[in-house]
């Protein structure tokens, strides 16, 4: 769990934020780490966030706040208001709440509660939608923050991913330390919920569905550290100060060149959304002569001699600033303004005047950076 942990965040003293929600799972990380904690002589940054979806969800925070007051560390519980959205809008709504509030408390690390009970199942379900890629296991060890800007320079860390559930309610309950059941995960009308009541039926799947999943989650950190060597290398992936990247696919096989392609157009739209697979592969299919051009996910790309060209879509730019970050792609300094307009010019990247400097460059680096890691640690 440390060396996971201080990699990621080595300055002492930075606190580690972690979230909780009072089931098994992340009490054991909360345990874990505050004993962790302790030794290393790091504060520990509690967040719990109430989503509202049922009665009790207010009195589980409650529980997680009187377990980490019993502990000495700091806890702030968090609201979240969108209940009316589907479970990716949720997912991403929690996920901005838990950034914000760890960079706040100056956390460059949110640890989830993650186990490989999770990668069993997640691997399962996407076997069964047909997924063959590497992507079948999730979660890894360490990731970037899904939200952006709100999660920027944030590492999202699991160290419990290779734990499994049982053998962490055991040490809690042999440590007389409690949790709260979340009824949601006995709900059939969730897919992960009937997949664990299918499980529960047949103990006897545990052991090799467990091995399975190392084997896979290995494969997926294996193609991480490939990503992460392509978006390192300069003569694949450049960028120009003025925020254009370039990009350039020679000796990358069509799928390699595919994924690489979907990280940057994400990057070059400042936001946080991966374009679809198939997507970035029909583009890919369809730029062949230089002077060819299309938009895809808030970029645009065109051919060129050298490869391909990846700039920001103007007409979905956002001029505004959003936590220091013009349209999620450039830093301002005290001398920038607050809105700026949008040139319409297509090779026109960066905001106009001077005070900015592009973070697409950092952003690359920290993602790659994890996913090395990822695969180092695999």
């Amino acid at each position: 769990m440390g060396p996971l942990v201080e990699t990621c965040s080595p300055d002492p003293e930075r606190p580690i934020a972690v979230a909780v929600s009072g089931g098994s799972d992340s009490m054991a990380l909360f345990w874990h780490l505050s004993g962790w904690a302790e030794r290393a002589r790091r504060p520990l940054h509690v967040l719990s966030v109430d989503h509202g979806l049922r009665a009790e969800s207010t009195e589980e925070c409650r529980f997680v706040a009187s377990q980490s007051a019993r502990a000495g560390h700091d806890c702030v519980l968090l609201s979240w208001d969108g209940h009316q959205s589907g479970q990716a809008a949720a997912r991403q709504g929690r996920h901005r709440l838990l950034a914000k509030a760890a960079r706040q408390a100056g956390a460059k690390v949110l640890c989830l509660g993650h186990t490989l009970d999770d990668v069993v199942e997640t691997l399962l379900m996407r076997r069964r939608r047909g997924v063959k890629s590497a992507s079948q296991a999730g979660p890894v060890l360490a990731s970037a923050s899904p939200v952006w800007p709100d999660g920027r320079g944030l590492a999202m860390v699991r160290p419990l991913l290779l734990s499994r559930r049982l053998a962490l309610r055991h040490w809690l309950e042999q440590g007389g330390r409690h949790w709260i059941d979340d009824p949601s995960n006995a709900n059939p009308a969730y897919e992960r919920a009937r997949l664990r009541q299918q499980l529960s039926r047949h103990p006897g799947w545990r052991e090799p569905l467990g091995r399975l999943a190392l084997l896979a989650l290995r494969r997926r950190h294996a193609a991480g550290a490939s990503l992460a060597a392509v978006l390192r290398d300069r003569q694949h992936v450049r960028v120009d100060p003025d925020g254009l990247i370039r990009f350039d696919g020679t000796g990358l096989d069509h799928s390699r060149a595919a994924l690489v392609l979907g990280v940057l157009i994400r990057v070059a739209s400042g936001g946080d959304r991966l374009p679809r697979p198939a997507a970035v592969s029909e583009v890919l299919g369809r730029i062949a002569r230089p002077g060819d051009r299309m938009t895809i996910g808030g970029a645009w790309l065109q051919k060129s001699r050298g490869g391909l060209l990846i700039g920001r879509d103007p007409g979905a730019a956002r001029a505004r600033l959003v936590h220091g970050l013009w349209d999620g792609r450039y830093e301002a300094d005290a001398t920038a303004p607050e809105r700026v307009p949008v040139a319409p010019l297509l090779r026109q990247s960066a905001p106009p005047g001077s005070g900015w400097r592009e973070v697409l460059s950092d952003r690359l680096d920290h993602e790659a950076a994890l996913m090395d890691l990822s695969g180092q640690l695999a």
